[in-house]
Parts: C-alpha cells; sequence; structure tokens
C-alpha cells in the first residue's frame, strides 16, 4: 500500500529542511529495511540523532502473508517479488543475506540500532531498550505492504511519534 507515490529523497529534504529550520537533529526509524539503501539515504540526508531499523528478515512471514492472503484472489504471489528480494521468500537465506547487507552498511555507526523481529514485537522492545522516553521524530513505514498491516503498523507507531 502506497500512501505517496513520489520522489523520496524530495519529501526527505523537505522534511530535513522543516528539522533544521527548528534546530531538531530527529530520532528517525524504519520499519520494513529490506537491504538497508532506503535507510542509507535516510541517514544521509537527516545525520539522526539516533536511528532505528525495525525488520523481522524472515521467512516466517512469508507463511504468514500467503496465509492471510489466501482468501483474495487480487493479491498478487509473493514469489512474483522474489527477484526484489534476490531470491525465494520461502527460503530463509534469502533473509539472512539481506540482513548481513543491512548490518555491513551500517556496523560503524555507533548511533543505528538494529531490531530484528516484526513490527508488533518491535514497539514493545523500544520502549524496553530506550525507556519511555523514545519519541522518533520521523517514521518510514514500509513493512508488509498489506492494507491490515499497514493500518496496523500504523496505529501501533502513533504512540512512539514526538507530539502523539
Amino acid at each position: 500500500m502506497k500512501v505517496l507515490i513520489g520522489n523520496r529523497e524530495l519529501i526527505y529534504g523537505i522534511v530535513n529542511a522543516a528539522f533544521k529550520s527548528t534546530n531538531i537533529t530527529p530520532t528517525i526509524g524504519e520499519f520494513g529495511v529490506l537491504d538497508g539503501s532506503n535507510a542509507l539515504k535516510l541517514y544521509d540526508i537527516f545525520s539522526p540523532q539516533s536511528m532505528y531499523l525495525i525488520d523481522s528478515w524472515s521467512s516466517d512471514m512469508t507463511q504468514e502473508y500467503v496465509k492471510n492472503n489466501a482468501h483474495r484472489p487480487w493479491v498478487d504471489d509473493i514469489e512474483k517479488y522474489a527477484s526484489y528480494f534476490g531470491g525465494s521468500l520461502f527460503d530463509q537465506s534469502t533473509f539472512d543475506r539481506l540482513f548481513d547487507k543491512v548490518t555491513t552498511k551500517f556496523r560503524d555507526l555507533a548511533n543505528v540500532r538494529i531490531l530484528r523481529c516484526n513490527t508488533n514485537t518491535a514497539i514493545p522492545q523500544l520502549v524496553d531498550i530506550t525507556g519511555s522516553s523514545l519519541n522518533f521524530d520521523y517514521l518510514y513505514v514500509d513493512a508488509s505492504h498489506q492494507y491490515e498491516t499497514v493500518l496496523d503498523d500504523l496505529l501501533g507507531c502513533e504512540t512512539l511519534l514526538t507530539g502523539c
């Protein structure tokens, strides 16, 4: 589900300009990291105070996706996206390779924390890790792409945003 279709880097630049104009060095997060390419763009543009990268990197989520969509003939077969992920979504090694790419990209950045879990379990973990004082200034939610789970992600993340 795309809420916004447009040039992401342009949007990031506009949001970053707003942060700079209000002297905010943001805490940012991305739910659904894949290989970390977008997260690295976010990091480079925002120069965040801290960053949290959350993804399950798990073939178990593929099974859940298939189960949740078995009755929806309009939903594409998940294997249609194997080339995007770099291998079968039923093979855990595909996700392990993606996770390795992310850890390699961010290994030297002390202000980046990587959580290998799904969104539902990440939110309580984020509170445990940082205490109740964690507030994100910017969240990029790009995990499941199913309407219901995107809605769950958005509602769950609401309490993590500054000012909510």
